[in-house]
């Protein structure tokens, strides 16, 4: 019967559209996130910059951002290829990931397998939870 409904439920392509969407909407999260870190590591980072080039930073304390511009070189071939800044925000953001455990909701190891392909993408979905290594009270200024 032509134009009839079709009732037939196959679960298992179901099942893998969902997969996909839920694996989009994380790797959506995480693109978002990493944006937001890269943003807000910039702009950490052009502070230092503007207070570098005036020479303000010579009597007050210098903090991670302030020694990295003074013994990094500015010249990308003496830092193969990689510019200051990138490889300031990058150290940066390492920095701020490591100062976190980082557990799977249900407390399995977390897996950071890379799946096969020219980006290297993950063997599975991260999904974690991120704690504080140190005390709440060290945070406060």
């Amino acid at each position: 019967m032509v134009g009839a409904p079709n009732f037939q439920h196959n679960h298992k392509a179901d099942c893998r559209e969902e997969i996909f969407c839920f694996e989009g909407k994380v790797l959506k999260s995480m693109k978002r996130i990493a944006r937001d870190l890269d943003v807000l590591v910039g702009s950490w980072l052009e502070e230092h910059v503007v207070k570098w080039e005036k020479n303000e930073s010579s009597d007050e304390k210098q903090d991670f951002i302030d020694v990295m511009l003074s013994v990094i070189e500015e010249d990308p071939t003496a830092t193969y290829g990689h510019t200051r800044d990138a490889i300031i925000k990058g150290t940066t953001s390492s920095l701020i990931i490591a100062g976190f455990e980082l557990e799977e909701p249900m407390g399995k190891p977390v897996d950071l397998r890379e799946g096969m392909g020219i980006t290297l993408p993950k063997a599975s979905p991260l999904e974690i939870l991120l704690t504080p290594r140190l005390p709440s009270q060290l945070y406060q200024c």
